[in-house]
């Protein structure tokens, strides 16, 4: 007799001793305990489906490309989890909505959605096998009278999951099947006992619970009364399964699987540049990622708050691409009158810290002065105690007890209130109020939270990365949609972006005026100072810029082109990534951006490089985009040059994997 199957026994005999057989509930994970996965990771079963599915008879006319289906069903997946994780109140992700908006995404009549189901529960039959001994012995209890039931942390259904467990005659051990997708609660949490002891008409305490996992099975059911038996599996399983994850992304890295772009695509033209050609099929990926990400938020329980300035442009593409893509969306979709201006004037009357950090990395050591002018939002009439260099302790005081801070007080308490009306405005009932932004750090969500933590705040940016270094726990609420990391890495081809992040910004930016102020209108509604007359038209860039490009490809998409947009998307990505990391005397030329706002309540702007400093580590640690200023500066020793920094990034990169995968080992 195996150890595993003596503690299953003598787990047996301590729960019939110590409770009436009308009140023993016997409750069994599923999935590494009745039913074994075999050393297959999960990537791996999900390329096997989506090849599947791009060659089943009944989709050949679509002609999928399993690449395509396999970032479709991959980010579907990814980010309904996220967005679960993110919400207050508990649910778990349905294998059917997911593969709801992978249809919608990818074209999938209706009529052969059901074909997505029947694929992925073949694959997982497939995957498992069943735990023979443990099977007999659960068959016993029933026998005797005992009362068995399955509770498995699972986005399938207890129909679709009672259909895995037939197809390896598991399903006989057990009276019925709960999973949290049904449920809407998890084993995680341990508030899916109580749901499944109320159902069963026992007590917590009456539940003798087994599984693997040794939170999920062990701590979290013993914390809610349970009795538990842990039924690890292996270390060389375990060993097994972590080198099929590492062979598998080894491969993805390596181009196994890569959409092939259209034989037409408009990014196999000379005759444009090479960001106008990117442009359209990148805001378009992110745009399919904001629409999952949305569409995985339960229905009118969210706004979507586009951020001015450059939010507002994202908002335009996200809007065109959903209506002439035909997607569905619940959520609404609204500008917010916004800046971080904004939120560290209602935060810093709140006391945040937080604020007062993102103010200090702003101006310095500048006086107390210009930070309240830049808070006010209009000239003041100080005296010289204001003139001391800027400390969050010394600001605080003469906000708070000097007779000249009383006014300073006076005007950031209005703005903050007329903000206050039109976030209410915008948000109406939604619970969720998701910041939709470019990025990186989410400094606006993180003094929103601090001045209103009566509301709940999330951010979906472009990219997310901790370039300032500062604490980071709301990023446990910031979806980076497209990139999520603190630096470039040449092995992920979208992190390049980061590596000349003012050019998408500059890409977003419209001529308008950063918001700074609010006036309440006649009517009663609260207006910034950036709504000037026909201020939506700014958001239309002038013919020939990066944007205009972006919106015309956006205007092209018919239903059901999706497909065809991230095939070129992938394409799109390596063309920006090359004039990025790689640029020519004539992309450097293209793409350098003269000057940048410093913002924040200050219209001042400054150069993006000084031409007139030599080559040097100071200019290069102070240049927006490094290797357009190594490009311009070493001539024919431009490839060398930047090949040497590629080369350091690459050995950078590497290093941290390496370390990364020592951390796992241990």
């Amino acid at each position: 007799m195996n150890s595993q199957r003596k503690a299953f026994r003598e787990l047996a005999q301590a729960a019939f001793a110590g409770a009436p057989a009308t009140r023993r509930i016997f409750s069994v994970d599923v999935f590494d305990t009745v039913l074994h996965r075999r050393a297959i990771c999960e990537r791996r079963r999900l390329l096997n489906v989506c090849r599947a599915l791009a060659e089943h008879p009944r989709l050949s006319e679509r002609r999928l490309d399993p690449a395509i289906v396999f970032w479709a069903r991959s980010e579907a997946r990814r980010l309904a989890y996220r967005a679960a994780s993110i919400g207050a109140v508990e649910r778990d992700v349905r294998l059917s909505d997911v593969l709801d908006r992978v249809s919608q995404l990818l074209g999938i009549p209706e009529a052969a959605r059901p074909l997505l189901t029947t694929l992925e529960l073949e694959e997982e039959s497939r995957a498992v096998a069943p735990n023979r001994w443990l099977l007999e012995e659960l068959q016993g209890l029933r026998a005797r009278g005992e009362r068995v039931v399955a509770v498995s942390d699972t986005w399938y259904s207890a129909e679709e999951l009672g259909q895995v467990l037939r197809i390896h005659g598991s399903d006989t051990a057990f009276d019925t099947v709960y999973t949290s997708a049904d449920l809407g609660c998890t084993k995680r949490s341990g508030s899916i006992f109580a749901v499944v002891a109320a159902k069963e008409g026992v007590e917590p305490n009456a539940l003798n619970h087994m599984g693997d996992d040794p939170w999920s099975d062990g701590e979290s059911p013993s914390r809610h009364g349970a009795r538990t038996l842990l039924l690890p599996r292996s270390v060389s399983h375990r060993l097994q399964h972590t080198a099929s994850g590492i062979g598998c992304e080894a491969e993805l890295q390596l181009g196994a699987v890569r959409p092939m772009p259209p034989r037409k695509s408009p990014l196999n033209t000379d005759d444009a540049a090479p960001l106008q050609q990117a442009i359209g099929p990148i805001i378009g990926e992110y745009c399919l990622r904001l629409w999952l990400y949305l569409s995985s938020v339960p229905e009118g329980d969210a706004v979507a708050a586009f951020c001015a300035r450059g939010g507002l442009r994202l908002k335009l593409a996200f809007d065109t691409l959903v209506e002439r893509l035909g997607l569905p969306l619940a959520a609404r979709t609204e500008p917010l009158m916004v800046s971080r201006l904004v939120a560290a004037r209602s935060a810093v009357l709140r006391g945040s810290q937080r604020a007062y950090q993102e103010i200090q990395r702003e101006f310095g050591d500048a006086s107390c002065r210009a930070v309240a002018v830049a808070l006010a939002a209009e000239p003041l009439s100080l005296d010289a105690a204001w003139e001391a260099p800027f400390d969050p302790s010394r600001f605080e005081a003469l906000l708070n007890a000097s007779p000249a801070g009383a006014a300073v007080r006076s005007r950031l308490l209005e703005q903050d209130r007329l903000f206050e009306r039109h976030l209410t405005q915008l948000s109406g009932s939604a619970g969720r109020i998701v910041l939709c932004d470019t990025g990186l750090f989410a400094s606006t969500q993180r003094m929103l939270e601090d001045a209103f933590p009566e509301r709940r705040f999330e951010s979906a940016l472009f990219a997310r990365a901790n370039y300032k270094g500062f604490e980071a726990s709301h990023f446990a609420r910031v979806t980076g949609l497209v990139v999520e990391r603190d630096s470039y890495s040449p092995f992920d081809v979208r992190s390049s972006i980061l590596r000349y992040w003012h050019l998408l910004e500059n890409v977003f930016e419209p001529q308008l005026h950063s918001v700074t102020s609010f006036r309440e209108t006649p009517d009663g509604r609260v207006t910034s100072n950036l709504e000037q007359p026909n201020w939506q038209s700014a958001l239309e860039a002038e013919e020939g810029s990066a944007f205009s490009a972006g919106m015309k490809y956006l205007r092209s998409l018919t239903p059901g082109t999706a497909p065809r947009l991230l095939a070129e998307a992938e394409q799109a990505w390596r063309t920006l990534r090359g004039v990025i990391v790689y640029p020519r005397s004539s992309d450097v030329r293209a793409l350098t951006i003269d000057q940048h706002s410093i913002d924040f309540g200050r219209a001042q702007t400054v150069p993006s490089a000084d031409e007139s400093r030599p080559l040097s580590l100071s200019t290069l640690r102070s240049a927006l985009w490094k290797e357009g200023v190594i490009a311009r500066e070493t001539g024919r020793f431009r490839a060398p040059a930047l090949g040497l920094l590629e080369a350091a990034h690459v050995a950078r990169s590497a290093s941290r994997a390496t370390l990364k995968l020592q951390v796992f080992q241990r």
